[in-house]
C-alpha cells in the first residue's frame, strides 16, 4: 500500500495516495506488521508537503526518522532524513538537517552505490 501511495504521490494523485496511506496505517495499527511504519509516516509527510502544509510535513519526517532509527531501518531513515533536508533546503534552513543526513549516509559503506544514497550524497555536496 505504501509503495502504491508513493507512486501516486509522484503522479500528483494526492487523494488516492491519502486513501492508500490511511489503509496502510490502519493495517500497521491493527496487526503486528510495523516494519514499514516509518516509511508510511514519511510518505504522509510527502503528502502534507504536496498539500503545502510544511509544518505537518516536518513533523512527519521527524517522526519517520525517530521510528526508523528505533527499528534500525537505515534505508527508511535515509529516505526520511533526505526528505527533511530537502524541505529545509527549500526554506533555506537546512544546516542541522544536512548534518543529520550526513550521519545517516555515513552509516552506509562508502562503496555502496544505490540511487537513494547517490541522491543524498549529491545533496550533501
Amino acid at each position: 500500500m505504501a509503495k502504491l501511495a508513493e507512486y501516486q504521490l509522484r503522479a500528483n494523485h494526492l487523494e488516492e495516495a491519502c486513501a492508500n496511506l490511511d489503509e496502510a496505517e490502519q493495517l500497521a495499527e491493527t496487526t503486528d506488521e510495523k516494519m514499514h511504519l516509518a516509511e508510511i509516516i514519511r510518505l504522509r509527510g510527502r503528502l502534507r508537503q504536496a498539500e503545502g502544509d510544511y509544518g505537518q510535513a516536518r513533523l512527519c519526517f521527524e517522526r519517520a526518522i525517530a521510528q526508523s532509527s528505533e527499528q534500525k531501518a537505515h534505508l527508511f531513515e535515509l529516505n526520511a532524513a533526505r526528505d527533511l533536508a530537502k524541505l529545509d533546503a527549500e526554506a533555506g534552513v537546512a544546516t542541522q538537517t544536512l548534518k543529520r543526513l550526513r550521519a545517516v549516509v555515513d552509516w552506509f559503506p562508502a562503496a555502496l552505490d544505490v540511487p537513494a544514497l547517490a541522491e543524498c550524497r549529491a545533496l550533501l555536496q
